[in-house]
């Protein structure tokens, strides 16, 4: 009862889109993935053994020169100078903003042992020039929350460490350490989370400072010749924030995970002497920095494969506890990754490479072209007198569509099916079992239409299921045509 599915275009029918941006999922939007670099000043003993610095970093334009011949460009770099509210102000503020609107965002620190990670994050709570990321966005929030009286709102904290690819709750009451290994979930709507992870309702900034200065005397730590506190795990602290209308309107939540991964750490050389432990350790944080930065790599990868229309890449965020938890982060989240290095010149290897790993992950956050629009065709020059139109020879073709992609327009010239002599096919106006009648004019292009002819009558033949598709087929046999 309904006539065979549509096979052809018209002749006419072109697509001036690529094909890639038309089924491309890129956006015109930019990336929500943003990366800065932070270069501390020289400590003490860098001062006391008069290392020479080899970093220089030109805010205005974002760039960072090591060894004065090794340029790196960034959107956003601050200079040993930079004091902690301006870093809070660039690199967290936007996203506590997003957190009190009900959007969920991560914040990385990374970098070598001892290149100022924790301080970014912790600071020293008791100089308010030198407080930290968590600190001030505290207090952000409880502003927020004594000034808008339309809205009630409940504030919770968490905290755990990643240590030995195990997750420990730090705001846990087991003894010792808090020591409750937890595991991760994955929820089709939240994604990955942690199951069992206690959450503290806290009322005000010092509150939610004593439970982090609780959890903090638990964490895994141990002196390295970079650092006496060097912490040995991966730990994040979250805030969540929950409002609702007080006249039953709609209801928010949004989460700020503020991780502060541990730095990386030579296993030979440097970890001279180390027990056994110690290596273990180190062992375990450079594997699971290298995971992440597998992921990176590959997210990167995939994002200049969504521009040129390639095929993307496999993301192995399985591979350690970290990138399992971060999947939602690293690619279509709303996260800041702030890359710490050390100016001294003995710290250069690792500042070399941690410049490599933010100039590579920054690639995740390019935007991605705009659609393209279809263009008009370009004009057809003027036919001679004499010449064949073929636009007139589409139009005695099917207008019929393809099925499948667009790109998929076929037409008889661009098949190279064999051409046989049978007089009864090459006769204008002939039609195979089960196809349509083609129009020809046998005065003006006999050979054309009669090539135009079989070629469609076996085509559509083939695709109607009828007897005409047998016949054609033990024809193609014959031939030795392999393209079908």
């Amino acid at each position: 009862p309904f006539p065979p599915p549509p096979l052809f275009l018209p002749a006419t029918t072109r697509f001036s889109v690529p094909i890639h941006h038309r089924f491309s999922s890129m956006e015109s939007k930019p990336s929500c993935f943003k990366i800065a670099v932070r270069c501390r000043p020289p400590n003490i003993r860098e001062i006391d053994t008069k290392q020479k610095l080899i970093v220089d970093v030109n805010e205005s334009a974002g760039e960072v020169v090591l060894n004065k011949d090794k340029k790196f460009y960034f959107n956003k770099v601050f200079n040993p100078s930079a004091v902690q509210a301006d870093f809070y102000r660039e690199s967290a503020m936007p996203l506590v903003e997003d957190l009190l609107q009900g959007i969920s965002g991560s914040f990385l620190s990374y970098g070598q042992t001892g290149s100022g990670k924790t301080y970014g994050i912790q600071g020293v709570c008791d100089q308010r020039e030198a407080r930290g990321i968590l600190s001030r966005a505290t207090e952000d929030i409880f502003n927020r929350v004594a000034s808008d009286s339309s809205r009630t709102y409940t504030v919770r904290v968490s905290y755990f460490e990643i240590y030995l690819e195990q997750i420990f709750d730090l705001l846990s009451d087991d003894e010792p350490k808090g020591r409750s290994k937890l595991r991760v979930k994955v929820d089709p709507e939240q994604g990955a989370f942690i199951k069992d992870l206690s959450e503290h309702t806290v009322t005000h900034p010092q509150h939610c400072l004593q439970l982090i200065s609780k959890g903090w005397k638990k964490r895994t730590i141990r002196a390295t010749m970079m650092s006496a506190i060097s912490s040995r795990a991966h730990t994040a602290i979250s805030l969540s924030v929950e409002s609702c209308c007080k006249q039953g309107g709609s209801k928010q939540t949004g989460k700020l995970t503020l991780y502060d991964l541990a730095g990386s750490e030579r296993t030979c050389g440097r970890m001279a002497g180390a027990t056994c432990e110690e290596l273990k350790e180190a062992m375990n944080i450079n594997q699971s920095l290298s995971a992440l930065g597998n992921c990176i790599r590959a997210a990167a990868d995939n994002a200049e494969a969504g521009e040129r229309g390639g095929k993307p890449r496999f993301v192995p965020y399985r591979d350690s506890v970290l990138t399992h938890l971060l999947k939602g982060s690293l690619v279509g989240g709303n996260t800041m990754m702030v890359f710490h290095v050390s100016p001294a010149e003995y710290s250069g290897d690792e500042t070399l490479s941690t410049l490599r790993y933010a100039d590579r992950a920054q690639k995740i956050g390019a935007p991605g072209k705009p659609r393209a629009e279809a263009v008009p065709e370009p004009v057809q020059p003027p036919l001679a007198q004499n010449a064949i139109d073929p636009t007139a020879q589409a139009a005695t073709l099917p207008t019929n569509n393809l099925i499948g992609p667009p790109d998929a327009a076929l037409s008889a010239d661009s098949l190279n099916l064999p051409i046989q002599d049978d007089s009864d096919r090459a006769r204008p106006g002939a039609t195979a079992t089960g196809s349509v009648p083609v129009a020809a004019s046998a005065e003006t292009q006999p050979a054309i239409n009669a090539n135009t002819a079989r070629d469609n009558s076996r085509l559509i033949g083939r695709g109607s299921g009828d007897g005409g598709c047998e016949e054609d087929t033990s024809n193609w046999a014959e031939e030795g045509d392999a393209s079908w």
